[in-house]
């Protein structure tokens, strides 16, 4: 039979050969499938999982990487304004913003 089968339909055809007691040839049989489908598609799916794996543990790098850019330029961003040069050259801290303690 030439039926197309959406995704969910297919995962539930490979759970179904998946369980105990339950022949891979059985299954095939009631959803009129060829065997060499039914293991084409347990085979997509066993590579789609691992490329899902692979992507996930590439992932946290991807973004450990992104936060210390972030964190990095924060940084840079947040001494060019607390810092500037005087008229001689010399490094200066702006005043602090609270004033409780007026000089």
């Amino acid at each position: 039979m030439n039926q197309h089968y959406s995704p969910e339909e297919k995962v539930k055809i490979l759970e179904e050969g998946e369980k105990a007691g339950v022949s891979v040839a059985e299954v095939c049989r009631r959803y009129q499938i060829p065997t060499t489908t039914y293991f084409t598609w347990r085979k997509e799916a066993r590579e789609a999982i691992k490329a899902h794996f692979k992507e996930e543990e590439a992932e946290p790098k991807v973004r450990k990487e992104s936060s210390m850019k972030k964190r990095k330029n924060h940084t840079k961003k947040k001494s060019s304004k607390s810092l500037t040069f005087t008229e001689e050259g010399h490094l200066s801290a702006p005043e602090p913003e609270d004033k409780r303690f007026p000089g």
